[in-house]
């Protein structure tokens, strides 16, 4: 048991990190991707000023601007790599995370079933039915902290199963 609370609580610092991973990776390939077209404005600028003041464009400038130029598509098309495979990890710790988490809830379940084998009565049926609810309910609270919403439809049906259930137990 201890065993699957430090995996759970590796896999909640591994998501931190590659979610912030994914957003260092845009802000620095916002920040290349304004300094290379600041620089690209400036150096026509500058040319568009030189042509018009000295009659020639120094080759600088004609450098730094088709440097430029290049660099954009180059250095987005990389960072764009990165962030693609920094996605694709946190998609893989967000989906290890859920097995995570659906073992457990399957674990207790088996556990609440196993504890409440063979004959019933109406008391035992209800109580019974209530800590599925409850175990349901959490379950579900635990995936939202993930915005894991794969199952949510699920999750509401059997909700509302037991709602329905102990709904008509309370009426006999």
């Amino acid at each position: 048991m201890k065993k699957e609370y430090l995996n759970k609580k590796e896999l909640e610092d591994k998501l931190k990190l590659t979610k912030a991973k994914y957003h260092r990776l845009d802000e620095i390939s916002n920040s290349i991707s304004i300094v290379c077209r600041g620089v690209v404005i400036s150096s026509a600028i500058l040319m568009i000023l030189s042509a018009m003041f000295i009659q020639h464009v120094h080759l600088g400038l004609a450098i730094a601007f088709l440097t430029s130029i290049c660099a954009i598509p180059i250095s987005e098309k990389c960072f764009n790599k990165k962030k693609d495979n920094v996605r694709k990890e946190y998609l893989n710790v967000k989906s290890q995370l859920e097995d995570n988490i659906s073992m457990d809830f399957e674990k207790k379940r088996y556990e609440l079933e196993k504890k409440f084998d063979g004959p019933k009565t109406q008391l035992e049926l209800i109580k019974n039915i209530i800590l599925e609810k409850e175990l349901l309910e959490r379950y579900k609270k635990e995936l939202n902290k993930y915005q894991i919403n794969r199952v949510d439809n699920e999750l509401k049906n059997e909700i509302n199963t037991r709602n329905y259930t102990l709904q008509k137990l309370s009426n006999k």
